[in-house]
């Protein structure tokens, strides 16, 4: 019972929000039939208007490929599997420091990186590699060195 009145309390504040949007958008749709702005007030809420909406946009997508959402569904072998790649890369190679849940979540699912997910499955329990006198570790960079390191 208490499970079902969260989730309708829930619901409603998302309506709400909802609500409170779409109002807003209606406000602005159709700036002929309010007062004259002047321009540059006008471009704003017009820039404002297609901020809003392209944040929308963004949050639909999120929304859509959810990647907890793409947990559930997997089998019960496919979950071990989720677990040992979670486990195996939420590390940096680099600093040692925490790689963020969401982002390995993110690449464990995003089809467009889908090969380097199949790679980094397979040698996720053989991380290392002698090429002659040199080691290489196969991993996950955090935030940090990505932006240190590799971000061009």
């Amino acid at each position: 019972m208490m499970d079902e009145e969260i989730s309708r309390e829930k619901k409603e504040n998302e309506l709400k929000i909802f609500n409170e949007a779409v109002e807003y958008f209606n406000q602005y749709d159709d700036i002929s039939n309010h007062e004259p702005l002047k321009s540059t007030e006008m471009f704003n809420s017009i820039l404002l208007r297609d901020q809003m909406l392209s944040e929308l946009n963004n949050l639909k997508e999120l929304i859509l490929n959810n990647p907890d959402s793409k947990i559930s569904q997997l089998s019960t072998e496919e979950k071990e599997v989720f677990n040992k790649f979670m486990k195996a890369y939420s590390i940096c190679p680099i600093c040692g420091g925490h790689n963020h849940y969401y982002n390995l979540k993110k690449i464990y699912f995003d089809e467009d990186v889908s090969d380097l997910k199949e790679y980094l499955v397979e040698n996720m329990n053989s991380r290392e590699k002698k090429i002659g006198a040199l080691t290489v570790i196969t991993g996950i960079v955090c935030c940090g060195c990505f932006k240190k390191y590799l971000k061009p």
